[in-house]
């Protein structure tokens, strides 16, 4: 990996990536461009996404909208589908293991 010294940073190479993409993949993307206008470069989505995150799945940050912009702390896209989102129940249970003690099946 080369690194320029003295060369500002105009470019970001983002990862687009999700069940409902067309061709996900990695893109050099130049800074500033609205991700509506790099996905519609990207071919789009093959079906409507269910949720779309700009970053990991684990720290991204839901997008409401398309219309913003490409900045260096983009690292990704992610566009999922109703298949790819985890629906659990939520339950009392913090998983202490207190109940085993008390359990007569163990």
């Amino acid at each position: 990996m080369a690194i320029y010294q003295d060369q500002p940073l105009i470019s970001r190479i983002v990862t687009l990536s999700g069940g409902a993409v067309t061709h996900p993949g990695n893109w050099e993307v130049p800074l500033g461009t609205l991700a509506s206008e790099f996905l519609n470069r990207a071919s789009g989505f093959d079906t409507k996404p269910a949720r779309l995150l700009m970053g990991g799945p684990m720290m991204g940050i839901e997008l409401l909208d398309l219309h913003v912009p490409i900045i260096k702390g983009s690292s990704g896209i992610l566009a999922l589908t109703e298949q790819e989102i985890s629906h659990k129940q939520s339950s009392p249970c913090v998983r202490c293991s207190r109940c085993v003690r008390a359990c007569p099946m163990g």
